[in-house]
């Protein structure tokens, strides 16, 4: 896999999003290998239909920012494309999806690191700036990574793209 960036919610909790563009088809296995961590998490998802040239479309990141609200925001070049976000708060006691948004996995890492991998459930069209939300009830530390993902041309299925996330 393929490193795509690496953020943080607070300067001692850093997460990256990876990514394999075709991986074989047929299940597939992800394994992660850490050397020092005090303590990881790893999640995955694949997408079919992905263009496999140009990847990702767009992307961005946010780290050590304070809030309530974490907002991945990208601006899509393509119509049709998914996002995926990866969302970190530390100190919060709970983590929702906000509108647009859905959780895919959800994690309580310690006592109050939340990670998430969340997606739009559907493609965003027209082509232009959208947003991914995750909302808390307290202000606290957050970050995200986001990216969008560009349908390939022709409607073509059988092409997927894997996601990793780790902690």
């Amino acid at each position: 896999m393929t490193e795509l960036t690496e953020a943080s919610a607070q300067s001692n909790q850093y997460f990256s999003m990876w990514y394999l563009v075709a991986p074989a088809t047929g299940a597939n296995n992800i394994v992660a290998s850490f050397s020092s961590q005090l303590y990881s998490w790893c999640t995955s998802a694949s997408y079919t239909g992905v263009s496999q040239i140009g990847f990702p479309d767009a992307s961005d990141s946010t780290s050590d920012a304070s809030g309530d609200t974490i907002t991945g925001t990208v601006t899509t070049t393509v119509d049709n494309c998914w996002t995926v976000m990866s969302a970190c708060s530390a100190n919060a006691s709970d983590l929702a999806a906000g509108t647009g948004t859905t959780i895919r996995e959800l994690s309580l890492m310690g006592n109050f690191e939340w990670l998430a991998l969340c997606d739009s459930n559907g493609a965003i069209t027209p082509a232009g700036s959208t947003s991914l939300i995750c909302e808390t009830s307290v202000t606290h530390n957050i970050g995200n990574i986001i990216a969008s993902l560009a349908p390939a041309e022709g409607g073509a299925t059988a092409n997927s793209i894997m996601f990793g996330m780790n902690f």
